[in-house]
């Protein structure tokens, strides 16, 4: 049957995601602290497609079944890991990243709209996944629903708006596109529709 088929695909994503995440922590043994919550961290494979699957899936299927506990157990290591790699208020209060405020909700340090954007897609994806299981006030639906609403602020840097499209060859065309960054004009099919696919998921959730 199909249904078990995707299923099966889904577990075998994670099964080797897993395999490579070991292997990393494997190779990093000797450089990286011996301090396994850190090193989970660095070396998990965030998929934010298998995300949308999992979701998909749970909707198509919510009755339990076998991988379930497999499923849940990454969406909810691929929330606590973006949080952790996240640019957030209180990291930044503590020195503990950049102090460009404008940077504020980017992921790994990364700049770019695009997987900034991404991340928060696969994120907002597992939202009725995990209040399903953890109800509004669970810890990993929270850490998911803000991380992608402070990425959001990211994102929204990067439309084109009048004060800035003004600068372009032509700026009624370029109006309400996304650049690649808050330091690259340059403006992609990808970041433009990715970062609406992100922004209108998280508007329906914030309206639940």
């Amino acid at each position: 049957e199909w249904l078990d088929l995707a299923n099966k695909v889904a577990l075998f994503i994670i099964t080797k995601d897993r395999q490579e995440e070991i292997k990393k922590q494997q190779e990093q043994e000797k450089s990286v602290d011996d301090n396994e919550e850190v090193m989970n961290a660095a070396t998990f494979i965030f998929d934010h497609w298998l995300l949308n699957a999992i979701a998909a899936l749970d909707v198509i299927d919510p009755n339990q079944h076998i991988y379930d506990k497999l499923f849940y157990e990454y969406a909810r290591r691929s929330v606590s890991t973006a949080h952790k790699w996240q640019t957030t208020e209180e990291a930044h209060d503590k020195g503990e990243d950049n102090d460009d405020l404008d940077q504020m909700g980017v992921y790994y340090d990364d700049l770019s709209s695009t997987m900034t954007a991404i991340t928060s897609e696969g994120l907002c994806a597992i939202l009725p996944y995990l209040q399903k299981r953890q109800q509004q006030n669970g810890k990993e639906f929270q850490l998911a629903f803000h991380s992608a609403m402070l990425a959001l602020r990211y994102q929204l840097q990067t439309q084109y708006r009048p004060e800035t499209a003004m600068y372009m060859r032509d700026p009624k065309r370029i109006l309400g596109g996304f650049a690649s960054s808050i330091q690259d004009t340059q403006m992609r099919i990808d970041a433009t529709s990715h970062n609406l696919s992100s922004i209108l998921c998280m508007a329906l959730q914030a309206k639940k």
